[in-house]
């Protein structure tokens, strides 16, 4: 359809107020005079672009006799007409339109007896007219359609177009179908002179593999069944990302080709950079080996100096590719990872599909393979609803554990090195630590997965309780982490985590941690609320009140209670909360629990 009329210089988008002078005027040349054929789409356009430019004169010229200048436009060439003011009124680059000639302007686009302008100037209650009034020309006469697109041309249903229109209630499906095959039979006609079979079949639209050779360094040997590579162990001695890439692929395009040259890969509606090539990149000692079916590559296997399998990629008869990363943990155990990808040829942009599906699960495996040790005694949770304490951890720190984590986060105080008092301090990192693991097994939960890696951390609260001392070397800390929220935000699901940390027995500290998986919603009905500690004071002044507290069913005297209350006594409700939701903004349950104690006067 018709082409928004503000723009910038540079090409951005704007509303006309943020037009200079030149600009607009260089703007409805643009739009109205067919640059190509040296003609105006109409007479009356260009007696519309010399009024506003002797409009703009008047506004720029210092003196009257200035004024003359602009009857002089029209023995330049249209497309001069901006860059001629800007000679004469150099500030036309610069001044924006002022607001009586933006009104101009529009009345100047309203004004009857001339051809509508092919452009929307603004968006008012005429925005309908700028649309669509006067576009049904435009089907005959495409060099006047901005960049030459049919697609912005509506054409009527009068007599001429249907003359082709020869079945009734024909579905969009066969117009549409029809079109396509059509087109189709019209290039082979025009190209091939009719005959299919002598149409070439490529693998897929794309350049061909350029040629590549990898530097003397790199020791290779070629058989029949494939290539194997040995990569210098020196890092200034590789090849470069693009040589290589060009080798593992061969001279012939090939689902690895696809793999290695596509710029994006495709996750469903959206794409994100090709990490296939990073993978790939060369590493020193490395050794490749490329193993070929037909004479196209069937399988990539790479392994370390030492032999170990850090990656290989397979491709089968389904065109599904599967990539398997081999990850060694601190431990010395092996992780592997697996990617399915589809190879759609026929999409030339994006060859290369991810497949969410099973990647989902195969991620979070390898989440919990590396991130959390098989021995820490956690549960794997299949839920996180319970209002139980649902994960707990625990982790004894050594003198080995808090010099690696001065180490790494780079702090060199010394009281984490000498003893002070018999004892060497801990830095209080060991709080998140204690808990990391339980924390995992919450977010790799079924629940709130399925991807971990869109998973963002928004923040930390560290409450300390009130006289407890530092960590130190031998402390056992013991963590017991709490879904406090799991809710929908306009970004994604958050999670919201209650931690509480005790050392020997005693409750030491509480961490509040939130995160958000991205792009990803949790059904409402899973969705949870919880608030706990809430106070609320009650003051007690008739029998009346009492009477009336004893009677709800909710309210329970303890067995070892020793006091019964009585009129003129303040009472402290100290309350947990749960709220649950059948739909947005309307509970399902709410469940409260908590204690009730007299508070002196």
């Amino acid at each position: 359809m018709r082409p928004w009329f503000g723009k910038k210089a540079d090409g951005r988008v704007v509303d006309l107020e943020d037009m200079t002078y030149a600009e607009a005027i260089g703007r409805m040349v643009e739009l109205m005079y067919v640059k190509h054929q040296q003609r105006w789409i109409h007479r009356s356009h260009c007696r519309a672009v010399l009024e506003f430019t002797s409009r703009a004169v008047c506004r720029l010229a210092q003196e009257a006799t200035d004024v003359g200048i602009a009857i002089e436009f029209d023995k330049a060439a249209p497309p001069d007409y901006a860059s001629r003011l800007v000679e004469e009124y150099p500030a036309a680059a610069t001044l924006l339109l002022a607001s009586e000639d933006v009104q101009f302007f529009v009345a100047l686009c309203k004004r009857r007896g001339q051809k509508p302008f092919p452009f929307i100037p603004v968006l008012d209650a005429d925005f309908g007219v700028f649309l669509q009034k006067d576009t049904i020309w435009q089907s005959e006469d495409l060099d006047s359609v901005v960049d030459g697109d049919p697609q912005r041309v509506a054409i009527q249903q009068g007599p001429v177009a249907a003359r082709y229109s020869t079945v009734a209630n024909e579905p969009v499906k066969d117009i549409l179908d029809g079109i396509y095959h059509s087109h189709i039979a019209a290039l082979v006609e025009r190209q091939h002179g009719g005959d299919e079979s002598s149409i070439p079949v490529i693998e897929y639209v794309g350049p061909e593999p350029a040629p590549a050779a990898l530097p003397a360094e790199v020791r290779s040997q070629v058989s029949a069944s494939g290539c194997v590579y040995w990569l210098p162990s020196q890092e200034d001695r590789l090849p470069g990302l693009e040589v290589w890439l060009l080798v593992l692929a061969g001279p012939r395009k090939s689902w690895l080709h696809a793999l290695v040259a596509a710029p994006v890969i495709a996750q469903g509606d959206r794409y994100v950079d090709n990490y296939a090539r990073r993978l790939l990149r060369p590493r020193p000692g490395c050794k490749v080996t490329v193993n070929c079916a037909g004479g196209l590559p069937a399988s990539i296997k790479i392994a370390d100096s030492a032999g170990n399998l850090e990656l290989e990629v397979g491709y089968n008869a389904d065109r599904m590719i599967r990539l398997t990363v081999h990850h060694t943990t601190a431990n010395g155990d092996c992780v592997p990872v697996s990617l399915a990808f589809a190879y759609a040829p026929a999409q030339a942009l994006a060859p290369i599909h991810e497949s969410r599906q099973g990647n989902g699960a195969s991620l979070m495996q390898g989440y919990i393979g590396i991130c959390v040790p098989i021995t820490s005694g956690c549960t794997e949770l299949a839920d996180i609803v319970d209002t139980a304490e649902v994960a707990h951890s625990a982790l004894t720190i050594t003198k080995d554990h808090s010099r690696a984590l001065c180490r790494t986060v780079g702090n060199r105080s010394w009281q984490y090195v000498r003893a002070r008092g018999g004892r060497v301090q801990a830095p209080m990192e060991f709080l998140h630590i204690a808990a990391f693991s339980s924390i995992l097994r919450i977010l790799l939960s079924p629940v709130f997965g399925p991807n971990p890696t869109n998973v963002i951390h928004l923040y930390n609260k560290t409450m300390l309780n009130d006289g407890v001392v530092g960590l130190h070397v031998g402390d056992s800390i013991a963590a017991a982490v709490r879904v406090c929220r799991l809710e929908n935000v306009a970004l994604g699901k958050q999670l919201t985590l209650m931690i509480t940390l005790c050392r020997a027995g005693q409750a030491i500290a509480t961490i509040e941690m939130a995160l958000l998986g991205r792009s990803d919603h949790v059904d409402v009905h899973k969705t949870i609320r919880r608030h706990s500690g809430q106070t609320i004071t009650i003051a007690l002044a008739t029998a009346a009140d009492v009477a009336l507290l004893e009677a709800k069913e909710w309210f329970l005297y303890r067995e070892d209670a020793s006091v019964a209350i009585t009129p003129g006594m303040d009472i402290e409700f100290c309350l947990d909360s749960e709220y649950r939701f059948v739909k947005e903004g309307v509970y399902s349950s709410i469940s409260t629990t908590g204690t009730v104690t007299v508070r002196a006067r």
